[in-house]
């Protein structure tokens, strides 16, 4: 009779250094300089990509607010296109319809430089969902925050020449206050 081990209560977490992991044979440390040298080139071409996207949909809500045009949803669609603007032209199918006008709206907004995304695909695609799931996760923690600060802002930038009197400033801060108390 064959007993069934059960999986620990616990589990531990090891943080190594990949270079610990990989095979360290001397005949073989040509290879893994050569893949440590992909990875690495992968991994900081990945976040070159993310970063100017989270910057690029940035600037482009800025500046659909500003010219009050509506700002529409951001999926991860958009972000697809949104990392396609910044990337360098790849051969494939070209975006049509809805997505070929988002793409030249990405392209005219920004003068980055083009990132190369060869062989990222499948590591952009899982980034498209963090990046969606971490925007609307900010959105909902910080929502309040945001509403407190724009309301801050929106009086401040309102009674920007009745503040200097230091009695009527008090007076708005407590008229703020209780506005943001509501939320």
């Amino acid at each position: 009779m064959t007993t069934k081990k059960e999986p620990p209560d616990k589990y531990r977490c090891l943080k190594l250094p990949i270079t610990s992991i990989l095979i360290n044979d001397t005949e073989k440390n040509k290879d893994i300089k050569e893949n440590m040298d992909i990875l690495e080139n992968a991994i900081i071409r990945t976040n070159s990509i993310t970063t100017k996207t989270y910057f690029l949909l940035r600037l482009w809500i800025l500046h659909k607010y500003h010219n009050n045009l509506e700002i529409p949803e951001i999926s991860e669609d958009t972000i697809s296109i949104c990392m396609k603007s910044i990337m360098l032209p790849s051969s494939g199918q070209k975006p049509k319809g809805n997505n070929a006008i988002l793409l030249d709206e990405f392209k005219n907004l920004h003068n980055f430089t083009l990132e190369n995304g060869n062989n990222l695909s499948s590591i952009l695609d899982y980034y498209k969902t963090t990046m969606l799931t971490s925007i609307e996760n900010n959105i909902k923690m910080h929502f309040f925050d945001y509403i407190k600060r724009f309301v801050n802002s929106y009086f401040k930038h309102l009674y920007q020449e009745q503040i200097e009197n230091k009695q009527f400033k008090k007076q708005l801060y407590k008229e703020i206050n209780l506005v943001k108390m509501i939320l």
